[in-house]
């Protein structure tokens, strides 16, 4: 899933008409990073932080002995997360990290280019409850763990329900917590109901599957098999069936499927375009296949949204 730049600032806008006394920024020196994190303080020991940066340079920053527990979602660019030197994830863009820790270290970094990142602090002993709940923690090493996923829909639906609020101030305040404690459950039900991606290869796995998820949507119009698909992001084909389901809740030809569709749709919307070249564009050799796909994406045929369209 991704999300755009105008979406984004708009979340950033929709912060800042909290008070000064909720929320602040912060920014890094300009020649390290362009940009700001706004970060609203909703409790104690709750905070939500939307960062929007161009960084100009790989950079890392260090925390010292802490506790710490909460949920990283990445929007553009990636996170490096490394806790005691010995558990370490790539958080790329469209996937979510959920973590508790108590760490004598900590070290996060960020690559050179663009970062849209949300960041939700949580309370350490509601996070430990859910994870005890769900029987994620493992046995040989409780205090220190770090799960990831990707983005999908729910998640989306959620950070917008919060960007949509039209509450006063102590009220919206109440319900950007409520909403991120939701956001908190479902991340937690998803690992419960999906299965964790699980043991020191899970980043990898995610990365690979985030990978092949790219290659799909960008080579949609000749797109490769499976099992060439598969070769080109380091795993075998079983694998990435399994995997790639798990991560994305559709198999790698019902995901491409969604993606030709969605982007059929953009591109009926262009003015000029034309049923039989849209199809084209996004892989389809025969325009009745692509009609018949269309229809069962949308109700309605290309023709017959054309036709609406331009009356």
């Amino acid at each position: 899933m991704k999300v755009s730049q105008a979406q984004f600032e708009h979340w950033l806008a929709s912060l800042k008409t909290l008070t000064d006394n909720d929320q602040y920024s912060i920014t890094m020196p300009t020649e390290v990073a362009i940009g700001q994190s706004i970060v609203l303080t909703l409790d104690e020991d709750v905070l939500l932080t939307l960062s929007d940066y161009d960084i100009k340079q790989d950079v890392q920053f260090n925390l010292g002995a802490s506790k710490q527990s909460g949920v990283f979602i990445i929007l553009a660019g990636e996170l490096d997360m490394t806790i005691n030197e010995d558990l370490h994830a790539c958080i790329k863009s469209s996937s979510a990290g959920i973590f508790i820790a108590d760490a004598n270290r900590y070290q996060f970094a960020y690559k050179t280019g663009k970062l849209r990142m949300i960041n939700f602090i949580a309370p350490a002993h509601l996070m430990q409850k859910l994870a005890e709940q769900y029987q994620l923690l493992p046995t040989a090493n409780p205090k220190n763990n770090l799960w990831l996923m990707p983005i999908n829909g729910e998640i989306l639906n959620i950070i917008e329900q919060i960007d949509h609020c039209s509450m006063p101030k102590a009220a919206k305040l109440l319900y950007i917590k409520g909403k991120l404690l939701e956001l908190l459950s479902t991340l937690f039900e998803w690992l419960h109901t999906q299965g964790e991606i699980s043991g020191k290869g899970m980043a990898n796995t995610v990365a690979q599957m985030t990978q092949a998820a790219a290659i799909m949507e960008a080579e949609m119009q000749s797109p490769p098999t499976l099992f060439e698909l598969a070769r080109r992001v380091g795993v075998n084909d079983n694998k990435l069936k399994k995997a790639f389901k798990q991560v994305y809740q559709q198999t790698v030809f019902e995901y491409l499927n969604t993606k030709r569709m969605d982007r059929a749709m953009a591109l009926l919307s262009e003015p000029g375009c034309s049923v039989k070249s849209v199809a084209h564009e996004v892989g389809f050799k025969h325009q009745g296949h692509f009609a018949a796909k269309f229809k069962a994406a949308f109700a309605i045929t290309p023709a017959q949204l054309l036709k609406q369209m331009y009356k």
